[in-house]
């Protein structure tokens, strides 16, 4: 697995301000996929992305009140 280094301010991030929604998750998960891999990530370093965007969407939807969160790459 790619390990990332600490960004930087030259550093490209990608950053996201949306409501949870079940029926989009997989939407999420492959715009993330195409960032990590555009990043350089390497196939395990999109697995783990594509799974933590599940993870944290998923978690909104279920245990939090307000689905709005911040999806940062």
């Amino acid at each position: 697995m790619s390990v990332a280094l600490r960004p930087t301010r030259t550093s490209p991030t990608f950053v996201w301000e949306i409501t949870a929604r079940a029926a989009e998750v997989g939407e999420w998960r492959e715009r993330v996929a195409v960032v990590v891999r555009g990043l350089g990530g390497d196939a395990e370093a999109v697995s783990v992305a594509r799974l933590g965007t599940s993870e944290l969407l998923t978690n909104v939807i279920r245990h939090v009140g307000d689905p709005w969160c911040r999806l940062e790459v």
